[in-house]
């Protein structure tokens, strides 16, 4: 006797609500580009085919971003017409050449990573990149001190071949307005305006910021800065426990 397949549950992915949630980050921040984060193949959700889907929308996200290089390898191999973003950035000195060929983005979160992007560019001064700096404002996950994304900004901004530089930092509980957590996120949201103060002072307009990811995009309107990063919205998912 033999059966066929008929699977007890699936998936139904409706792309029209993708970009319905995303038009929706849009309408918030009317005047952000968008970081649509498809990282850990699109949540589950099909990382090329939500990344081809988003490919066919011209009002939609600037940049996809993504976790791994396995996920930007099979983005660049796919061809989104985006800008590609590495989140988790570079391990060393391989990846971060293969980075540059591509005219990938990366985020540097550690200094040893300045550091081999230093010994890159001087070895090859024809080099030009777009880089995001991560600071770390307390969710201390990953991230730099304000001290030294000071310096690697001043790096930066006199390196020529620095076609954009992106401050980001990410909140670790702005999804909860229980009083501590809501103490938290204003600590952060005070130290990243005091670093997006000191960036502005080089009056440099390649420097631009990002603060806000799915729950920062809903619950705080007021800290969009240059870009907003949706992920789990877009799928439908809250960010809030309630």
């Amino acid at each position: 006797m033999s059966f066929s397949p008929n699977p007890r549950a699936w998936a139904q992915i409706d792309l029209q609500a993708l970009h319905g949630n995303l038009q929706r980050a849009r309408e918030l921040h009317p005047d952000k580009s968008i970081v649509a984060v498809i990282k850990a193949n699109a949540y589950g959700h099909g990382m090329t085919e939500i990344a081809a889907s988003l490919k066919q929308n011209p009002d939609g996200a600037e940049v996809l971003a993504v976790a791994t290089m396995d996920e930007v390898i099979a983005l660049q191999l796919q061809g989104t017409g985006k800008r590609l973003l590495l989140l988790g950035g570079f391990r060393n000195a391989d990846e971060l050449r293969f980075l540059l060929e591509a005219g990938i983005e990366f985020v540097i979160h550690a200094d040893y990573q300045l550091a081999l992007l230093k010994s890159r560019i001087r070895d090859n001064p024809r080099s030009r990149f777009s880089v995001w700096l991560k600071a770390d404002t307390g969710m201390h996950r990953l991230g730099m001190t304000a001290e030294e994304i000071a310096a690697a900004l001043e790096f930066l901004v006199a390196c020529s071949q620095t076609s954009r530089v992106i401050v980001m930092s990410h909140l670790a509980c702005v999804d909860s307005d229980d009083p501590d957590a809501a103490a938290v996120t204003a600590l952060q949201v005070s130290r990243f305006q005091d670093i997006v103060a000191a960036a502005r002072q080089l009056q440099d307009k390649r420097i631009e910021f990002s603060l806000s990811a799915s729950a920062g995009i809903l619950a705080r309107t007021d800290l969009g800065f240059d870009y907003i990063r949706p992920g789990i919205m877009l799928y439908g998912g809250s960010p809030f426990a309630d």
